[in-house]
């Protein structure tokens, strides 16, 4: 071989060596070969079900070491993306878990919505019992019966009953604020659904809307066509607009009027009763030639006060005041007796005594 030959071959083994040293000193430094590398991923720790929740994902899975290349792609390493998912397929323990064995919003539909123990039934509705088609997916409702025959009666039955459906459509369009349709589909639990499904047969159903986030219950109103004559209780926002309006409302200040005189003449205060006097017996005597009459009777003097105790009596009342008249009291005399005159002498004359009777009234 010739020499020329011989130092290109050390030459090149030299290089070779030196080379391979480099790279073994820089994977020295990293510490692992690039075949090497370990990513973790999450697996399943024992057989879970298609479409069954995962509720404790630490529970059903764990962690384990895949190399990178072995790995499956969009791999699962952390524990909260699994939280309340569902898996599209079953899979077997040991089996690593991707993000495509995950079912999507739109896959699981109004499964998705209902938690466990809950049913969906449906009920049907129209524009008038379903607040104009203002009702949509995901909003929450009361559910009135109204029962009609001999009584007709309302009553709620269910409250804050989530709405899963109007139709077909389980998703809440963003353009769109009403859907007009023929049922209603509802989560709910076994006993509800058995209610809901004889209230619907035995009258009928209407929905209320509730407010976005209130999760609030009402008391239980139960009311028949009698209790409609009953007064209506404030509602608590309109006592709070008429406390406000009667704040904002300025307050009017008495307006200073001048005093009004009075030219009325003064008018005759009114007389006090009469006390009425006690009625006295009188004893009247006739005293006349030959005989004597005692006679009694009761003397009632009338005064300008007892007239007006007359007119104040009930018989008088409904009667027409006739104007008032001077009235003259007549006195009452007792006759004296008659006095007997003596009877008259004889004149005396310049011859005696007269022997003529005189005549009685001369």
């Amino acid at each position: 071989m010739k020499p020329k030959t011989m130092i290109l071959m050390v030459v090149a083994v030299g290089c070779g060596l030196g080379a391979s040293y480099l790279t073994s000193q820089l994977l020295a430094e990293r510490g692992q070969g690039p075949n090497d590398e370990t990513i973790e991923v999450l697996v399943a720790k024992k057989r879970i079900a298609a479409w069954a929740p995962i509720k404790d994902p630490e529970k059903e899975f764990e962690v384990k070491r895949f190399l990178a290349d072995s790995a499956p792609k969009n791999a699962i390493s952390d524990f909260a993306e699994l939280k309340n998912q569902r898996l599209s397929k079953s899979l077997d323990e040991g089996k690593p878990v991707s993000k495509d064995d995950l079912l999507t919003k739109e896959q699981q539909g109004l499964v998705g919505d209902l938690k466990p123990g809950q049913r969906a039934v449906s009920i049907k509705v129209t524009a008038e019992s379903s607040a104009a088609g203002f009702i949509l997916p995901g909003h929450r409702v009361d559910v009135i019966f109204i029962q009609r025959g001999k009584e007709v009666s309302a009553k709620t039955i269910l409250q804050n009953m989530l709405v899963l459906a109007i139709d077909a459509q389980a998703q809440r369009k963003e353009d769109s604020q009403n859907v007009l349709g023929q049922t209603a589909t509802l989560a709910a639990t076994p006993e509800e659904a058995v209610r809901l499904a004889l209230a619907a047969s035995a009258g009928e159903l209407r929905l209320m809307l509730k407010t976005p986030g209130d999760p609030t219950r009402s008391k239980v109103i139960s009311m028949k066509l009698a209790d409609l004559d009953k007064p209506i209780k404030q509602r608590k926002g309109d006592k709070e607009d008429a406390d406000t309006a009667s704040s904002e409302q300025p307050s009017e200040k008495p307006l200073d009027l001048p005093a009004v005189k009075d030219d009325r003449k003064d008018e005759p205060k009114e007389k006090p009763e009469a006390v009425k006097k006690k009625e006295k017996k009188h004893l009247l005597t006739i005293i006349s030639p030959g005989s004597t009459t005692k006679v009694r009777f009761n003397l009632e003097r009338r005064t300008d006060d007892d007239e007006d105790d007359d007119d104040d009596t009930p018989a008088a009342a409904g009667a027409t005041k006739k104007p008032e008249q001077k009235k003259t009291e007549v006195k009452k005399e007792t006759p004296k007796p008659a006095e007997t005159k003596p009877a008259p002498t004889a004149p005396k004359t310049p011859f005696g005594k007269s022997t003529r009777t005189p005549r009685i009234g001369n």
